[in-house]
């Protein structure tokens, strides 16, 4: 496999990955906000709540979304995009690839989030600085 402009590739993986991550750490800030709307979500869609209420499902569910409007990675797969299986091929392998990396820049911004969270509620109070 030969990609044309493999440092575009990699820019383009990256750059959709952090939109990806940061629309889904948006999401799950909402839903932590705002339990009504995570409730009526639970009440409207029964068990495929899950699908918008888990933080890698929802991340999954949004690179696909991204995946079939953007095709960030549209020149890095080897196949050729005029059978169907090599576009689903194609398909499949690009949603797998930015979901994981956005999965992973998810959790870094979570872990992030949630260590700063405990320094400035918890060790604040017990007179850390």
């Amino acid at each position: 496999m030969i990609i044309a402009n493999p440092s575009a590739t990699l820019i383009a993986l990256f750059l959709s990955s952090f939109s990806v991550a940061g629309t889904a750490i948006l999401w799950r800030k909402i839903l932590a906000d705002h339990v009504r709307l995570k409730k009526y979500m639970q009440d409207r869609f029964g068990k495929f709540s899950q699908a918008f209420l888990c933080g890698s499902c929802f991340t999954y569910w949004l690179s696909l979304l991204f995946i079939l409007t953007f095709d960030p990675l549209a020149e890095w797969t080897a196949l050729n995009p005029s059978t169907a299986g090599a576009a689903l091929a194609h398909i499949f392998l690009s949603w797998m690839a930015l979901s994981t990396v956005s999965l992973i820049f998810r959790f870094g911004f979570v872990m992030i989030q949630e260590v700063v969270h405990h320094q400035v509620h918890h060790l604040h109070d017990k007179n850390h600085s």
